[in-house]
């Protein structure tokens, strides 16, 4: 006899029932042993016992039985796992645009000659690398403290909100600009 086991990818791993058998005085129930599956990723689906009922077996055999059967089929799901490896660069592939600004966060030597060799002409560097001049709008969210606080100048038309409203942190003080019709907020240097 044996106990096989069978994953959604058909990993098929069995191990033999080389375990004491004796006579029942109750009949057994097998599933409740093999379905205790605890911290591991997989779950009984299905339950196929050819043992007669009338068989008896250690609960810590029947638990060494799992146990052993489920480190055998994480053995053979590591080994025949098939990984998507990453593809090649296609070199011939064009960047959709000729021109980057500050805001696409080129910030080093390796990213800028990736662009240059899909056929970006004109890169402005990234903002942290402090060699922007003109640098106004410094990040764009979907976050919005308006929307936040409920004073939504989209759904609420009549809110009394002064603007422009600015932000202080570390000393540093920012401006904010919402555009309502894109739902969107952005920080502006001051």
């Amino acid at each position: 006899h044996s106990v096989t086991g069978e994953d959604e990818r058909g990993v098929r791993v069995t191990v033999a029932l080389d375990i004491e058998k004796d006579k029942a005085r109750k009949p057994a129930d097998f599933r409740t042993y093999f379905e205790k599956l605890g911290n591991t990723c997989y779950y009984l689906r299905n339950f196929d016992c050819k043992l007669s009922k009338e068989t008896f077996i250690k609960a810590s055999d029947l638990t060494a039985l799992r146990r052993s059967l489920i480190e055998k089929m994480e053995r053979a799901n590591r080994s025949t796992y098939k990984y998507d490896y990453r593809l090649k660069e296609d070199s011939n592939a064009l960047y959709p645009d000729k021109r980057l600004t500050y805001m696409d966060n080129v910030s080093n030597t390796p990213a800028r000659s990736f662009y240059e060799s899909h056929g970006v002409t004109s890169i402005e560097p990234a903002m942290e690398t402090g060699n922007t001049e003109k640098t106004e709008r410094l990040m764009t969210t979907r976050h919005c403290i308006l929307r936040e606080r409920d004073m939504c100048l989209k759904r609420n038309k009549g809110a009394k909100i002064k603007l422009p409203l600015t932000i202080e942190s570390s000393g540093m003080s920012f401006r904010l600009f919402f555009d309502c019709v894109r739902c969107e907020m952005h920080l502006l240097r001051r």
